[in-house]
């Protein structure tokens, strides 16, 4: 797997697509990211003046510093690390969800 932008780009999608908001902020990470716990977001009113149902966004922050490889990476430990819902995901994310967790369970050794 080639690291460069369109990577980068893709692995934020996926997350993304799991209703993960993720931010670049500084701080003081031992593994360079944190989880926040769920953040509940009321929806925009709808032209009938009816609110959408709350729904749930996960918020993680990234240490800004990383260097470009070490983001790629730590967005990779995320994904394997975090419960993703195979059904929001596009097709594209998906592929690569998939790729990803298949690269994984290959390195773990058998039990």
């Amino acid at each position: 797997m080639k690291y460069n932008v369109a990577l980068l780009n893709r692995l934020e999608k996926v997350l993304h697509d799991s209703s993960f908001v993720i931010i670049n902020e500084r701080g003081n990470f031992k593994s360079g990211w944190c989880l926040l716990r769920d953040k509940e977001e009321i929806a925009e009113k709808k032209d009938n003046n009816d609110l959408e149902p709350n729904f749930f966004k996960r918020v993680i922050v990234i240490n800004k510093f990383l260097p470009f490889e070490g983001k790629v990476n730590t967005l990779i430990d995320i994904i394997l690390s975090v419960e993703i819902s195979e059904s929001t995901l596009t097709p594209d994310s998906l592929r690569l969800y998939k790729e990803l967790t298949m690269k994984h369970r290959n390195l773990l050794p058998l039990a």
